[in-house]
């Protein structure tokens, strides 16, 4: 039998994940098994073994692999100054673009809102998508203190206030669109963002 080459390593690791994400979608992650897991990916136990710990870490690595995407895509956001309004409405908007055209992601975020209880052994799942969301939370809080800091922000809102209010009207946004994609258009989200973002300026 021919050694696997690292290109096969790597190209089996995507293929459970992607397996995995699949199953973690349709029917949840706590009723997804490691055998389902190997079946659909044409591969036995000992194989995912090689790749991951157990279910949990494949979750993690799956996040991770999201949370990369996004960290990509971000970067030039964050970098940027004079601009903060444009940048937190154009996070958002890219946000929703990767929904949109990325279908894993999609069904990933999807998974994780609606399709996952959050029992003892994803704890620590569920600590490290908190502290991605307090990432982001904090990201916009630092937006809204230099538009504070301009004296261009209500002044009855302080930037913490502001950037838990733009998180949770966001997160609550994308959620509806999530469970009907045809309710609103990705436009619609962002006017409806826009909207939500100016209600908290001032000139």
């Amino acid at each position: 039998m021919a050694r696997k080459t690292k290109e096969d390593m790597l190209r089996t690791r995507e293929v459970i994940l992607s397996s995995a994400l699949d199953l973690f979608y349709k029917n949840g992650f706590s009723r997804t098994t490691l055998d389902q897991i190997a079946s659909k990916s044409n591969c036995t136990r000992g194989a995912i073994y090689w790749h991951f710990k157990n279910k949990i870490e494949i979750f993690i690595k799956l996040s991770e692999k999201f949370e990369n995407i996004i960290a990509e895509r971000f970067a030039n956001i964050v970098e940027t100054e004079n601009n903060e309004i444009n940048d937190l409405k154009k996070f958002c908007q890219e946000f929703i673009s990767i929904l949109e055209k990325n279908k894993d992601f999609r069904r990933f975020y999807n998974m994780v809102l609606r399709k996952t209880e959050w029992t003892d052994e994803l704890r620590y799942v569920e600590k490290i998508l908190i502290e991605n969301d307090k990432h982001t939370q904090k990201f916009f809080e630092l937006k809204f203190q230099a538009i504070a800091n301009r004296n261009n922000l209500l002044p009855a809102i302080t930037p913490k206030l502001a950037s838990v209010g733009l998180l949770s009207y966001f997160f609550g946004l994308i959620s509806w669109w999530l469970i009907d994609q045809n309710e609103c258009s990705t436009q619609d989200m962002f006017k409806l963002v826009d909207i939500y973002i100016d209600s908290l300026i001032i000139d």
